[in-house]
C-alpha cells in the first residue's frame, strides 16, 4: 500500500512524546491535537494487541477509533482508511459488508489503495455479469466454493444479499492453490479473469491458463504473445504457492550509529552512476563499492542499504546480469532470508517479463514451481 508522505511510526512517536512531555505555550486547538494523536497511538497499540490475540470484535473497535482520530491528519486517514476498508472486504472481522466497504472507499476517493480500487471495480463487474448471466454466475460461485477448506472465511462467512459479490471474491482465492496440478480449478479461474476481474491485462493471463499444459519443448513453437501470456500464467502460479518478503534495508539515522562521511560520499558518488547506466558505469560501480564496503563504519547496515538499492535500480534498467550479481552479493554475505530470495524470483520474471524474453523466463519460472 503506498500513502504519500507518511512518516516512520517510531519517528513520529517520538516526536510525540517530547512534544506531550514539554510544558505546552501553544493554543487550545494544538493542545487538542496532541491529545488525539496520543488516543490514537493507544489505540493503535490496542489494534496491535487485539490482533494478535484473534479478538477481532476489539481490533474493529479500535481501527475505527483510530479512523475516527485521524480525520485531521490526511495521511494518517488514508493509511487507516484503507486498512479499514481492506478488513471490510476481506472478512477480516469475521463479516463481509459491501456497504461499509464501499462507503470508506468513497470516503478516501483518490487515496484509496489501487488493489481495493480493483476490488470496487470487480464488485460492479459481478453484478453487471449477473443481469446478463444469472445461471452461469451462481454456478461459478457455487464451483468456487468447493475448492475452500472449511476453515476459510468463505465457507465460516454467510453469503447475503448484501455480500454476495464480496463473498464470491473471497471464495475465489481459494482457487489459488489448485491453478498449479487442477485443469477445472483453471477452466474457473479462466472464467472470473473473463467476466470478474478488473485488473488490468487479466484477459491475456486468462488466455495463459488456457495453454497452461503447454510443454517445455513447445514453448518456442508458441507466438510472442503465447508466451507472454503463459509467463503472466505461470507467475501467477508462483507467487502464490510461495512465501515472499521485499527485504528492507536502511542506512542508521541512530545517534552514536551514523555512518563514516568518507562512505556518505561515495555513497553520493555512486548512486548517480548506478542512476544513469549500470551497465555502461559497472566498474566505476563496483570500485566505489569496494571502498565503502572498506571504510564503512556501519557495514551491516551501509552494505545491504546499498546493494539493495542497486538490485532496485537493475530492476529499473531490466538489467538481469548486475540484478543476479547484486543479489548474490547480498547472499554471500547472508542479508538475505528464504523469503527475501522468493522475492527476488518474482522480480527476476518481471525482469524476463519486462525485456520480452518470454521463453526464457518461461524456463526460468519452470525452476520455481
Amino acid at each position: 500500500m503506498k500513502i504519500k508522505n507518511i512518516k516512520p511510526l517510531a519517528i513520529i512517536i517520538v516526536l510525540l512524546t517530547s512534544l506531550l512531555g514539554c510544558q505546552s505555550t501553544k493554543s487550545n486547538k494544538a493542545d487538542i491535537e496532541h491529545k488525539q494523536y496520543a488516543t490514537y497511538f493507544s489505540e493503535h497499540k490496542n489494534y496491535k494487541a487485539a490482533i494478535a490475540n484473534d479478538n477481532k470484535k476489539e481490533a474493529y473497535r479500535a481501527l475505527n477509533a483510530m479512523f475516527e482520530l485521524s480525520k485531521s491528519n490526511t495521511d494518517y486517514y488514508a493509511l487507516t482508511g484503507n486498512l479499514l476498508a481492506s478488513s471490510f472486504g476481506s472478512g477480516a472481522f469475521n463479516k463481509l459488508d459491501e456497504k461499509e466497504f464501499k462507503k470508506i472507499a468513497a470516503v478516501l476517493g483518490d487515496e484509496l489503495d489501487s488493489q481495493l480500487k480493483f476490488k470496487i471495480k470487480s464488485i460492479e463487474k459481478y453484478y453487471a455479469f449477473k443481469k446478463l448471466e444469472p445461471t452461469k454466475l451462481l454456478a461459478l460461485h457455487n464451483n468456487t466454493n468447493k475448492y475452500c477448506q472449511a476453515d476459510s472465511i468463505a465457507m465460516r462467512l454467510p453469503m447475503t444479499d448484501e455480500n454476495e459479490a464480496l463473498h464470491y471474491l473471497t471464495s475465489n482465492d481459494c482457487l489459488s492453490d489448485a491453478l498449479k496440478d487442477d485443469p477445472n480449478a483453471r477452466a474457473l479461474y479462466i472464467e472470473h479473469l473473463t467476466y470478474i476481474d478488473s485488473r488490468p491485462d487479466m484477459k491475456l493471463r486468462a488466455d495463459g491458463f488456457k495453454i497452461y499444459d503447454t510443454s517445455s519443448s513447445q514453448y518456442s513453437a508458441l507466438s510472442q504473445k503465447q508466451q507472454y501470456a503463459l509467463l503472466s500464467a505461470k507467475e501467477q502460479v508462483f507467487a502464490h504457492s510461495t512465501k515472499t518478503r521485499a527485504p528492507t534495508f536502511s542506512l542508521s539515522v541512530k545517534k552514536g550509529e551514523l555512518e563514516e562521511p568518507e562512505a556518505i560520499n561515495k555513497i553520493a558518488e555512486l548512486l548517480p552512476l548506478a542512476e544513469k547506466d549500470l551497465a555502461k558505469n559497472y566498474q566505476q560501480i563496483e570500485a566505489l563499492f569496494n571502498e565503502i564496503e572498506v571504510i564503512s563504519k556501519q557495514k551491516s547496515k551501509t552494505v545491504p542499504a546499498v546493494l539493495n538499492l542497486l538490485v532496485s535500480l537493475a530492476l529499473e534498467q531490466s538489467n538481469l546480469i548486475a540484478f543476479d550479481s547484486y543479489v548474490k552479493k547480498m547472499n554471500s554475505a547472508q542479508y538475505l532470508t528464504k523469503e527475501n530470495n522468493n522475492y527476488f524470483n518474482l522480480l527476476r520474471i518481471i525482469i524476463f517479463t519486462k525485456s520480452e524474453e518470454y521463453a526464457n523466463g518461461l524456463s526460468y519460472v519452470d525452476t520455481l514451481i
